[in-house]
Protein backbone atom coordinates (compact mmCIF):
# COMPACT_ATOMS: atom_id res chain seq x y z
CA UNK A 1 0.00 0.00 0.00
CA UNK A 2 2.67 2.65 1.16
CA UNK A 3 4.56 1.98 -2.94
CA UNK A 4 1.13 2.31 -4.36
CA UNK A 5 0.37 5.52 -2.35
CA UNK A 6 3.99 7.03 -3.51
CA UNK A 7 3.34 5.97 -6.98
CA UNK A 8 -0.32 7.67 -6.97
CA UNK A 9 1.99 10.55 -5.24
CA UNK A 10 4.01 11.28 -7.75
CA UNK A 11 1.62 11.19 -10.48
CA UNK A 12 -0.28 13.93 -9.16
CA UNK A 13 2.43 15.70 -8.74
CA UNK A 14 4.11 15.48 -12.15
CA UNK A 15 0.34 16.22 -13.69
CA UNK A 16 0.22 19.12 -11.65
CA UNK A 17 3.57 20.37 -13.17
CA UNK A 18 2.26 20.17 -16.56
CA UNK A 19 -0.73 21.38 -15.71
CA UNK A 20 1.00 24.69 -15.00
CA UNK A 21 3.25 24.74 -17.91
CA UNK A 22 1.75 26.42 -21.01
CA UNK A 23 2.84 24.52 -24.32
CA UNK A 24 5.44 26.93 -25.71
CA UNK A 25 4.56 28.77 -28.37
CA UNK A 26 7.56 29.88 -30.31
CA UNK A 27 5.73 30.15 -33.79
CA UNK A 28 2.74 32.14 -31.67
CA UNK A 29 6.39 34.07 -30.48
CA UNK A 30 7.82 34.49 -34.09
CA UNK A 31 4.60 35.40 -35.71
CA UNK A 32 4.18 38.83 -33.72
CA UNK A 33 8.16 39.56 -34.12
CA UNK A 34 7.55 39.34 -37.91
CA UNK A 35 4.33 41.62 -37.82
CA UNK A 36 6.91 44.21 -35.92
CA UNK A 37 8.72 47.02 -37.60
CA UNK A 38 12.60 46.04 -36.96
CA UNK A 39 13.74 49.93 -37.91
CA UNK A 40 11.32 50.89 -34.41
CA UNK A 41 12.47 51.29 -31.01
CA UNK A 42 9.63 50.18 -29.56
CA UNK A 43 9.28 47.19 -31.36
CA UNK A 44 12.02 45.59 -29.38
CA UNK A 45 10.49 47.08 -26.09
CA UNK A 46 6.89 45.74 -27.59
CA UNK A 47 8.87 41.78 -28.12
CA UNK A 48 10.95 42.25 -24.80
CA UNK A 49 7.04 42.50 -22.98
CA UNK A 50 6.08 39.66 -25.15
CA UNK A 51 9.08 37.49 -23.98
CA UNK A 52 8.78 38.38 -20.27
CA UNK A 53 4.76 37.34 -20.73
CA UNK A 54 5.38 34.08 -22.14
CA UNK A 55 7.81 32.73 -20.05
CA UNK A 56 5.60 32.46 -17.19
CA UNK A 57 4.31 28.74 -16.79
CA UNK A 58 6.79 27.18 -19.59
CA UNK A 59 9.70 25.10 -19.43
CA UNK A 60 13.18 26.01 -19.11
CA UNK A 61 13.86 24.93 -22.89
CA UNK A 62 10.83 27.14 -23.88
CA UNK A 63 12.33 30.36 -22.27
CA UNK A 64 15.47 29.62 -23.91
CA UNK A 65 14.07 28.80 -27.56
CA UNK A 66 11.90 32.09 -27.09
CA UNK A 67 15.25 34.81 -25.82
CA UNK A 68 16.90 33.35 -28.80
CA UNK A 69 14.29 34.36 -31.01
CA UNK A 70 13.99 37.48 -29.15
CA UNK A 71 17.97 37.89 -29.72
CA UNK A 72 17.81 37.52 -33.23
CA UNK A 73 15.36 39.78 -33.79
CA UNK A 74 17.35 42.33 -31.53
CA UNK A 75 20.21 42.40 -33.45
CA UNK A 76 18.31 42.57 -36.48
CA UNK A 77 16.50 45.52 -35.04
CA UNK A 78 19.99 46.98 -34.58
CA UNK A 79 20.74 46.88 -38.17
CA UNK A 80 17.51 48.34 -39.01
CA UNK A 81 17.40 50.89 -36.62
CA UNK A 82 20.72 52.28 -37.33
CA UNK A 83 20.39 51.85 -40.96
CA UNK A 84 17.04 53.88 -41.05
CA UNK A 85 19.12 56.84 -40.15
CA UNK A 86 16.96 58.99 -37.79
CA UNK A 87 19.14 58.43 -35.14
CA UNK A 88 22.07 60.53 -37.12
CA UNK A 89 19.10 63.00 -37.40
CA UNK A 90 19.40 63.18 -33.81
CA UNK A 91 22.99 63.36 -33.42
CA UNK A 92 23.52 66.00 -35.97
CA UNK A 93 21.01 68.03 -34.25
CA UNK A 94 21.14 67.38 -30.81
CA UNK A 95 24.47 66.00 -30.21
CA UNK A 96 25.51 62.32 -28.50
CA UNK A 97 24.39 62.65 -25.33
CA UNK A 98 20.69 63.17 -26.47
CA UNK A 99 21.01 60.52 -29.08
CA UNK A 100 22.57 57.53 -26.76
CA UNK A 101 19.61 58.95 -24.52
CA UNK A 102 16.91 58.09 -27.33
CA UNK A 103 18.48 54.32 -27.67
CA UNK A 104 19.89 53.60 -24.08
CA UNK A 105 15.75 52.26 -23.39
CA UNK A 106 16.87 49.23 -25.23
CA UNK A 107 20.06 48.80 -24.59
CA UNK A 108 22.38 50.55 -27.05
CA UNK A 109 24.73 53.05 -27.29
CA UNK A 110 26.36 55.13 -29.94
CA UNK A 111 30.17 53.62 -30.43
CA UNK A 112 32.89 54.94 -32.37
CA UNK A 113 35.27 52.77 -34.89
CA UNK A 114 38.27 54.47 -37.47
CA UNK A 115 35.79 58.21 -36.93
CA UNK A 116 32.58 57.19 -37.57
CA UNK A 117 30.13 56.50 -35.37
CA UNK A 118 27.76 53.05 -34.99
CA UNK A 119 25.26 51.85 -32.62
CA UNK A 120 26.72 48.99 -30.55
CA UNK A 121 25.67 47.49 -27.42
CA UNK A 122 25.84 48.99 -23.79
CA UNK A 123 26.97 45.44 -22.36
CA UNK A 124 24.11 45.43 -19.70
CA UNK A 125 20.75 45.98 -20.97
CA UNK A 126 20.28 41.89 -21.89
CA UNK A 127 21.96 40.66 -18.57
CA UNK A 128 19.90 43.02 -16.52
CA UNK A 129 16.37 42.39 -18.18
CA UNK A 130 17.09 38.97 -18.72
CA UNK A 131 18.84 36.97 -16.83
CA UNK A 132 15.71 36.52 -14.36
CA UNK A 133 13.55 34.93 -16.55
CA UNK A 134 16.35 32.05 -17.62
CA UNK A 135 18.75 29.04 -16.37
CA UNK A 136 21.25 29.88 -14.69
CA UNK A 137 23.55 29.19 -17.18
CA UNK A 138 22.84 32.07 -18.64
CA UNK A 139 24.22 34.12 -16.47
CA UNK A 140 27.26 32.73 -16.73
CA UNK A 141 27.01 33.83 -20.40
CA UNK A 142 25.67 37.58 -19.98
CA UNK A 143 28.72 38.03 -17.34
CA UNK A 144 31.38 37.03 -19.47
CA UNK A 145 30.14 39.05 -22.67
CA UNK A 146 29.80 42.02 -20.31
CA UNK A 147 33.62 42.08 -19.73
CA UNK A 148 34.20 41.13 -23.20
CA UNK A 149 32.36 44.08 -24.83
CA UNK A 150 33.61 46.46 -22.34
CA UNK A 151 37.24 45.70 -22.77
CA UNK A 152 36.58 45.41 -26.77
CA UNK A 153 38.04 43.76 -28.80
CA UNK A 154 40.07 45.39 -31.68
CA UNK A 155 39.99 48.78 -33.36
CA UNK A 156 41.05 49.58 -36.75
CA UNK A 157 42.63 45.65 -37.10
CA UNK A 158 44.28 46.28 -33.66
CA UNK A 159 44.11 44.45 -30.79
CA UNK A 160 42.28 46.52 -27.80
CA UNK A 161 43.14 43.50 -24.72
CA UNK A 162 46.81 41.97 -23.79
CA UNK A 163 47.88 38.18 -25.34
CA UNK A 164 47.21 37.06 -21.97
CA UNK A 165 43.50 38.21 -21.80
CA UNK A 166 43.10 36.70 -25.24
CA UNK A 167 44.56 33.31 -24.27
CA UNK A 168 41.28 33.68 -21.06
CA UNK A 169 38.52 33.99 -23.27
CA UNK A 170 39.87 30.83 -25.55
CA UNK A 171 39.98 29.05 -22.23
CA UNK A 172 36.87 30.70 -20.64
CA UNK A 173 34.66 29.43 -23.26
CA UNK A 174 36.14 26.42 -24.30
CA UNK A 175 35.34 25.43 -20.50
CA UNK A 176 32.29 26.82 -20.80
CA UNK A 177 30.86 24.39 -24.08
CA UNK A 178 32.94 21.63 -22.12
CA UNK A 179 30.42 22.61 -19.04
CA UNK A 180 27.36 23.81 -21.13
CA UNK A 181 26.80 20.89 -24.27
CA UNK A 182 23.81 21.84 -25.33
CA UNK A 183 23.61 25.70 -24.72
CA UNK A 184 21.33 27.35 -27.46
CA UNK A 185 24.24 29.69 -28.69
CA UNK A 186 27.28 26.88 -28.86
CA UNK A 187 27.66 27.44 -32.41
CA UNK A 188 28.35 31.17 -32.08
CA UNK A 189 30.68 30.79 -29.28
CA UNK A 190 32.69 27.73 -31.03
CA UNK A 191 32.65 30.30 -33.84
CA UNK A 192 34.33 33.27 -31.31
CA UNK A 193 36.79 30.60 -29.91
CA UNK A 194 38.03 30.07 -33.65
CA UNK A 195 37.91 33.62 -33.84
CA UNK A 196 40.49 34.32 -30.59
CA UNK A 197 42.56 31.35 -31.38
CA UNK A 198 43.17 32.55 -35.36
CA UNK A 199 44.40 36.27 -33.39
CA UNK A 200 46.14 34.37 -30.69
CA UNK A 201 48.46 32.32 -33.44
CA UNK A 202 48.28 34.93 -36.31
CA UNK A 203 47.99 38.28 -34.77
CA UNK A 204 45.94 40.80 -36.92
CA UNK A 205 46.90 43.87 -39.15
CA UNK A 206 48.65 46.45 -36.63
CA UNK A 207 48.65 43.79 -34.08
CA UNK A 208 51.25 41.30 -35.25
CA UNK A 209 52.60 38.19 -33.62
CA UNK A 210 56.39 39.25 -34.76
CA UNK A 211 58.20 42.45 -33.92
CA UNK A 212 58.95 44.07 -37.55
CA UNK A 213 62.19 45.85 -36.24
CA UNK A 214 64.04 42.90 -35.14
CA UNK A 215 63.48 40.80 -38.78
CA UNK A 216 60.13 39.04 -37.69
CA UNK A 217 61.03 37.41 -34.34
CA UNK A 218 58.29 36.62 -32.43
CA UNK A 219 56.92 39.77 -29.66
CA UNK A 220 58.16 38.64 -26.13
CA UNK A 221 54.82 38.53 -24.47
CA UNK A 222 53.20 36.32 -27.20
CA UNK A 223 56.11 34.13 -26.52
CA UNK A 224 55.45 34.48 -22.50
CA UNK A 225 51.77 34.18 -23.11
CA UNK A 226 52.25 30.60 -25.20
CA UNK A 227 54.89 29.27 -22.87
CA UNK A 228 51.79 29.99 -20.08
CA UNK A 229 49.11 28.55 -22.45
CA UNK A 230 51.44 25.30 -22.51
CA UNK A 231 51.98 25.29 -18.69
CA UNK A 232 48.83 26.26 -17.47
CA UNK A 233 46.30 24.79 -19.72
CA UNK A 234 46.86 21.49 -20.64
CA UNK A 235 43.33 19.88 -20.82
CA UNK A 236 42.67 22.48 -23.78
CA UNK A 237 42.11 21.01 -27.23
CA UNK A 238 44.48 23.82 -28.53
CA UNK A 239 47.06 22.87 -26.23
CA UNK A 240 49.00 20.24 -28.66
CA UNK A 241 48.25 22.53 -31.52
CA UNK A 242 50.21 25.43 -29.54
CA UNK A 243 52.35 22.94 -27.93
CA UNK A 244 53.35 22.67 -31.79
CA UNK A 245 53.55 25.98 -32.83
CA UNK A 246 55.66 27.05 -30.00
CA UNK A 247 58.08 24.17 -30.61
CA UNK A 248 58.44 25.32 -34.79
CA UNK A 249 58.71 28.89 -33.72
CA UNK A 250 61.96 28.02 -31.12
CA UNK A 251 63.59 25.54 -33.38
CA UNK A 252 63.94 28.95 -35.49
CA UNK A 253 65.17 31.06 -32.64
CA UNK A 254 61.65 32.46 -32.30
CA UNK A 255 61.80 34.00 -35.72
CA UNK A 256 58.32 33.41 -37.66
CA UNK A 257 58.68 31.65 -41.19
CA UNK A 258 57.44 30.08 -43.70
CA UNK A 259 57.32 27.07 -41.59
CA UNK A 260 54.97 28.31 -38.90
CA UNK A 261 52.56 29.54 -41.44
CA UNK A 262 52.72 26.50 -43.13
CA UNK A 263 52.07 24.40 -40.46
CA UNK A 264 49.10 26.44 -39.67
CA UNK A 265 47.90 26.01 -43.04
CA UNK A 266 47.57 22.60 -42.77
CA UNK A 267 45.55 22.60 -39.19
CA UNK A 268 43.43 24.79 -41.22
CA UNK A 269 44.05 27.89 -39.09
CA UNK A 270 43.04 31.11 -41.23
CA UNK A 271 45.35 34.12 -40.52
CA UNK A 272 43.72 36.85 -39.42
CA UNK A 273 45.60 39.14 -41.93
CA UNK A 274 44.16 41.36 -44.18
CA UNK A 275 40.79 41.03 -42.08
CA UNK A 276 38.75 43.35 -40.42
CA UNK A 277 38.11 41.91 -36.85
CA UNK A 278 35.10 42.80 -34.96
CA UNK A 279 35.43 45.92 -32.38
CA UNK A 280 34.04 43.54 -29.46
Amino acid sequence: MKIKLIVITLLLFTSTIYANQEECDLEGFEKISNTLDKSKLESVTTLSDEFKKRSEHVSEACKESLFVSFRTFYYKSRRAFQEAGDIWNVLSSAGEDAANKKISVVGWKLRMSEGDFYIGEDSSWLFLNFQDFLPNTWKVYFSQRKIEIEEGFSEDAGLLISWEKLRSRIIFWEDFLKTNKNFPLSEEISYRIKLYLRTYLTGMDNSRIYDYDDRNKLREEVKVSYENFINENKNSQYHELINEYYLILKKNNFYTSKENWEFLRTKKINSMLGIQPPTY
